[in-house]
């Protein structure tokens, strides 16, 4: 078995691994979000036909590249996508490295189906939080194609192309390994402006048709785009009241008390005298309370459904500045396990009740909303048939 066949088969376990590990993860902590977007930028192509810097391939050698994807978000770390990438490329070689006239150039085009794991760097590092740029890193394990012309520069003549490189034992498609590492900016109501980077590994030395030094052919796609992102829309049966149980009023956060200031009497100094005056200790208690410190639940019997908005390695003194224009119609509880904080909100006797006002949030702008359980305070898996209960 040759390096490149067993690093396929690795990078291809590491991928199926990962998406089991997630799939499991999303069953017992996050209900996930989807994505969905398209890009357009520049492509530029490096192997035997090439010996020009990134700079120097601005004057003639950088091609056009666009594409769509669309990804699953497990939770606010981990995500699974699928991507289609379309490139041209374009590259002259005039003379070898011995001085030698060389006179070749490649012109092709590409297709990129690539399926890449996501990572969020700022959430996995730092902890969960809303900000204002997203730093984010894919792998992936994809299926290249392309149609090439290798030509001669210097009379147009075709060498080799599609229609005779078989008869030339080379190929017209492989397997590759793209990498990109992007920033990615919210504008507002779902929609996200990505700016990335991508460095594709094509296990092949056949996109320009010709064998020389160089083992594989690397494509690289600087690329600018637009996604959308939402979750699951599907609304949940409505609960029929029991008659005999009277409604219960929302919970609602408890007003804060004004802090109590004592005035103080502004005594005049006589001639020749000094009055002092000794102040009593000032009472910061209620001021204390400005700070809105976490709910801590009541511990309950029975299961109760919440909706996870936010987990941190440390306390948050006030969690309701994590999404400071974001409406909260329930206290903001605090839970603690493992050295973890979680942040939830809401109390539901049903999954359905609980997985309505994760949405409600989400479009909100809470976008890593989703739905938990717990019993006597201690965090609890969902079950199907938890999920079914009416």
């Amino acid at each position: 078995m040759s390096k490149s066949t067993s690093f396929i088969i690795g990078l291809l376990f590491f991928v199926v691994l990962n998406t089991v590990m997630l799939k499991a993860q999303n069953n017992a902590e996050a209900a996930g979000s989807w994505e969905i977007g398209g890009f357009g930028g520049i492509s530029q192509y490096y192997g035997d036909i090439s010996n020009k810097s990134m700079i120097q391939k601005f004057s003639g050698e950088t091609k056009l590249s666009y594409g769509i994807l669309a990804r699953r978000h497990f939770n606010e770390f981990h995500g699974i996508g699928l991507s289609f990438n379309r490139s041209n490329i374009f590259s002259a070689k005039d003379v070898l490295s011995t001085g030698l006239p060389f006179n070749l150039e490649v012109d092709a085009s590409v297709s990129v189906l690539s399926l890449h794991s996501y990572l969020n760097f700022g959430n996995y590092f730092f902890g969960a939080a809303d900000r204002k740029v997203t730093v984010y890193g894919t792998l992936g394990l994809a299926y290249a194609r392309w149609n090439t012309f290798l030509k001669n520069s210097l009379t147009g003549a075709i060498v080799t192309d599609i229609t005779n490189a078989a008869a030339s034992n080379l190929r017209t498609s492989s397997a590759a390994i793209p990498a990109t590492l992007g920033l990615s900016f919210p504008i507002g109501s779902g929609f996200r402006v990505n700016v990335e980077n991508t460095f594709c590994t094509v296990l092949s030395d056949d996109i320009d048709f010709y064998r020389d030094a160089y083992q594989y052919d690397f494509l690289t796609f600087t690329h600018v785009g637009i996604s959308y992102t939402f979750g699951n829309t599907s609304k949940p049966a409505a609960r029929q009241r029991d008659p005999r149980v009277s409604p219960q009023p929302l919970r609602r956060s408890e007003p804060v008390s004004p802090v109590t200031v004592i005035d103080y009497e502004v005594f005049q100094e006589l001639p020749g005298e000094r009055v002092r005056v000794e102040l009593p200790p000032l009472n910061i208690q209620q001021a204390e309370q400005r700070a809105q410190p976490p709910v801590q639940q009541q511990v309950s019997g029975g299961v109760e459904f919440r909706v996870q908005i936010f987990a941190k390695n440390s306390r948050i003194n006030n969690p309701s500045q994590i999404y400071r224009n974001v409406q909260f119609e329930f206290p903001i509880v605090e839970n603690v396990f493992n050295g973890l904080y979680r942040y939830s909100t809401g109390s539901f006797r049903t999954y359905g009740e609980a997985e309505a006002y994760a949405h409600r949030l989400q479009s909100r702008g809470v976008h890593d909303a989703f739905v938990v359980a717990y019993r006597g305070n201690e965090r609890i898996s969902i079950t199907a048939a938890m999920k079914q209960q009416r």
